[in-house]
This record gives structure tokens, sequence and C-alpha cells, in this order.
């Protein structure tokens, strides 16, 4: 992995560990395997998918893109549980602050060596807005039943479609403040996620022209060098 011009160049190294606890001090989760894996597939998966090779945005805070597409990835193929890059968002999309709810902020993402994989990542940047508009429909669902259920009339049905959807009807009606600040949350989460990608896919267009710029600078040295030879 490499950063822009002016910083020093990250190496990608692999590193097998048989722990399940981390030592960051950053994060206190780890991702627990769903089904057994070797550490060669993970990393033979990175390599053949182009995930190792990838260009950081400047001040290197594009690591925390690249962590999140690659867990997209493992999620994808099942090694991980659902929502575990999702989880990972809601945990890193932040500016380090002291804050006790801090807002969440566009992560800057870095670019692809190759555009396949730069295609491949944008799907999975699209899968956490996929999977958060899920949550947010589920938990409009939830209160809109939950409003429903205060007509006797509907109390019945409205209960038992909540209890259909796992959700326990003991303290619901104390919890319903917090539901509805968890539904703004989210939606303040999916700008940022919007903002993200629409930076990513500014960036790689940027890309896309200085590697077009390039080629006609080749072509017209060429050109030059075979009118000298003429």
């Amino acid at each position: 992995m490499k950063t822009n011009p002016g910083y020093v160049n990250g190496i990608y190294v692999a590193v097998e560990r048989s722990d399940h606890e981390s030592d960051s001090k950053i994060v206190q989760f780890d991702f627990r395997a769903q089904r057994s894996f070797t550490f060669g597939q993970v990393h033979s998966m990175l390599n053949r998918k182009g995930f190792d090779r990838y260009d950081f945005t400047a001040g290197g805070i594009g690591c925390r893109h690249w962590n999140i597409i690659v867990l997209g990835r493992l999620e994808r193929l099942g090694f991980v549980p659902q929502f575990s890059a999702l989880f990972l968002h809601e945990k890193s999309a932040y500016s380090y602050s002291r804050l006790r709810d801090p807002l969440p902020r566009p992560i800057q993402q870095g670019t692809w060596d190759s555009e396949q994989t730069h295609q491949l990542a944008l799907r999975l940047w699209q899968q956490l807005s996929t999977q958060l508009t899920m949550k947010i429909d589920r938990e409009g669902e939830i209160q809109g039943l939950f409003i429903l259920a205060s007509n006797p009339e509907h109390r019945m049905t409205a209960a038992q479609r909540l209890v259909a959807m796992g959700v326990q009807l003991g303290g619901l009606a104390a919890q319903m403040p917090t539901r509805s600040k968890d539904i703004e949350a989210w939606e303040s989460r999916k700008e940022a996620l919007r903002v993200s990608a629409q930076q990513g896919a500014s960036l790689a267009q940027t890309r896309r022209d200085e590697a077009d710029d390039e080629d006609g600078e080749d072509e017209d040295d060429e050109e030059n060098d075979e009118e000298d030879d003429g």
C-alpha cells in the first residue's frame, strides 16, 4: 500500500495471530469467525482481488476505509457475521474526540490500483448503506406498530407482529425515546456514507484522468521519436 507523495510509503504486511482479543488502544472489539478459514485463504483473497494494492488518502486516514472494505468482503464470503463491516464503520466513522456522542464524519477513501477492485469496493461500500437502510426501516416499523398498539382495537395484532419481529414487549415503552434517537443517528451515518462514496468516486476519477494524461504523453513521445528517426 502507498500513501500520497510527501508521506512515508506503507507496506502491506500480514501477521497471523491465534488469540481472540486484540491489544488495540483505539478499539475494544474483535470479530469472531463464524466458519473456519486459514490465514493463507485470507491472504490469497486479498492478493487475488487486488486489495493489497491500495493508495491511502492524504494523512493516511484511508486505512479505516481499507479495513471496512476488507471486512465487508469477508462478510460477503461468510467468514464473519452479517453487519460486521457496518459495525466497524459505526466505531470508526468519527474523528477522535472526547464527546460522549460524537457525530459521524465521512471516512476519507483511498484508491485501488485496479479498476475492478475499485468497483468491487464501491459495491461493498454500498452494502453498508443497504444494511443501514434495512435497520432504519425495521426500527420505523417497530415504532409504527408501537403507536398502533395504543389503539385497543389493534393492540393484539400489533403485539403479535412485534413478537414475530423478535421484539421484547417488556420495557418497550421506556425504550422508545432511545430508539427514536437511534434512527436519527443512523440517518446521519447514511449521509456520512454517501459523502464518503462521492469523495471516493471523485478521487478514483482523478486517478483515471491522470493515467489517461500519462498515456497521452507517452504516445506523443513515441510520435516525436518516430519523427526524429525519419
